[in-house]
């Protein structure tokens, strides 16, 4: 098969894959927003938020990291990368997530007895889906990434089916669903595990100096990771102790849109990360068609994503968290203009990881997250869930517009400005407009509409003209 088919083999597993676990992602929001209520959601997400941040944490950048350390590299030795790399993961999210994690989660004051005790039982499952993460990796550099995509649809649906087990047998409380959770991380762990086998096989590895090599090499990745993760993620910490569970709830339930959303760019970009470490140093022509190609995707996908999210903000509240939930209707709104955002950043930032300047994007995480912080700290006590959300979305834009200036400056390169962006636009203002004038309607016949209005737009361009801006050619 040849690498154009591949990706776009992968490309149409991951969109379907993608669009399915997005399905079942709002299912088991809507079911546990129902079950659980604003307080018992809010909850909820303070300890998975929690053990998130101990898990991206423990992830030391080694997950990014795997894939550039391959690329190129003969079998035996990309499989003696695989694993020592997967041995430093394990040693880390046993530390940071499994000890560190669960003990320092007592120092906070405001969370109660059972917040604490749920933070150990979730890092079960946290340390299982933290080592599938790590070997990621590899799939991308096998442009196998639908085994990726079949993992985490794993995770999700089995904890999408516990909950809708627990709701059936009306024992839907935060313990239970918590050991839910754990299973949902150990089955995807199991799954991906035993996929990698395939190309690698797995066994606990300690070549000191090669450790001392790459925690070295991944330390402005862990800078990146870290200081980027107080910017996504300490909002909700901050909020849980400056106000309380039910402001969490609400904040939450806005955040897990943008959560869901915001793993399709990851997933698209992770794929093309290989391509940009190769080309950069092969052939910069072909990198430079793919950052074009995969900077009108992008675009594509964000502006209208970004318009529509605003325009049907409450009725995908009332629909994914339920009628309880609309007192966060701006809060989402806001949020939709940070997805935009994070959907370019998202790019931007895989370009430099690409090309090896993620030492270059270390000062902006830092930045980022100083700023994110004061901001917080300055609009929560005001205006509590729609401050944090305000404080995401500047950020981020701060965050896109310097990483555009780390890009032109050291890539030296930037996309063109192209007629396709012009009608990106014009389709998506004719979108809006549309959805304004059906703003009663039934929001699954306003989605459908929109999309047929959008596409109906670049009918004129033709297949072969949509084609030129749009297919990624790799081919050898």
């Amino acid at each position: 098969m040849t690498l154009n088919k591949k990706l776009a083999l992968n490309s149409i597993i991951q969109i379907l894959g993608k669009f399915v676990m997005i399905v079942v992602g709002f299912i088991s929001i809507r079911i546990l927003t129902t079950t659980l209520g604003v307080e018992g959601f809010g909850a909820y997400i303070t300890i998975t938020s929690y053990l998130i941040i101990a898990s991206v944490i423990a992830e030391y950048g080694f997950n990014a990291l795997l894939t550039t350390e391959i690329a190129g590299k003969d079998e035996e030795e990309a499989g003696h990368i695989v694993n020592n790399l997967f041995t430093a993961r394990l040693v880390m999210a046993i530390s940071i997530i499994g000890i560190f994690g669960s003990l320092a989660v007592w120092l906070i004051p405001s969370y109660s007895t059972e917040v604490k005790w749920l933070v150990a039982l979730g890092a079960i499952g946290t340390i299982g889906s933290s080592l599938s993460q790590v070997l990621v990796g590899v799939f991308q550099t096998k442009l196998r990434t639908d085994k990726i995509t079949i993992g985490d649809f794993i995770s999700r649906i089995t904890l999408t089916i516990g909950v809708i087990l627990l709701a059936l047998l009306g024992t839907v409380n935060l313990f239970w669903v918590m050991v839910i959770y754990s299973i949902a991380g150990i089955a995807q762990a199991t799954f991906v595990i035993i996929a990698t086998y395939k190309y690698y096989t797995l066994k606990l590895t300690i070549d000191w100096p090669y450790w001392k090599y790459i925690f070295k090499k991944a330390f402005p990745l862990f800078i990146i990771i870290t200081f980027n993760l107080i910017y996504y993620r300490i909002d909700v910490i901050m909020l849980s102790i400056i106000k309380d569970q039910s402001a969490v709830g609400l904040y939450g339930s806005a955040y897990k849109i943008l959560e869901v959303l915001i793993a399709l760019p990851g997933m698209f970009m992770g794929l093309l990360l290989p391509l940009f470490a190769k080309y950069y140093k092969q052939d910069k022509e072909r990198f430079k068609h793919i950052f074009q190609q995969a900077f009108n995707i992008i675009l594509t996908i964000a502006i209208p994503l970004t318009v529509g999210g605003i325009v049907l903000s409450s009725k995908i509240l009332e629909l994914i968290a339920g009628y309880e939930f609309l007192p966060a209707t701006t809060t989402l709104q806001v949020l939709f203009v940070g997805i935009g955002f994070i959907f370019l950043g998202n790019l931007m930032g895989h370009i430099l990881i690409g090309a090896q300047f993620q030492n270059k994007s270390m000062y902006i995480a830092i930045i980022g997250a100083f700023f994110n912080v004061g901001l917080n700290l300055y609009l929560i006590p005001r205006y509590s869930y729609l401050g944090a959300a305000a404080a995401t979305a500047i950020t981020e834009g701060l965050v896109l517009i310097s990483y555009i200036y780390l890009v032109r400056r050291y890539i030296q390169w930037f996309p063109r400005f192209q007629w396709i962006h012009i009608l990106v636009i014009i389709a998506t203002t004719i979108m809006g407009v549309v959805l304004y004038f059906i703003r009663d309607w039934n929001i699954f016949f306003q989605s459908i509409i929109a999309v047929l209005v959008f596409g109906i737009t670049f009918l004129p361009l033709g297949i072969n003209r949509i084609k030129q801006y749009y297919a990624i050619n790799i081919q050898e």
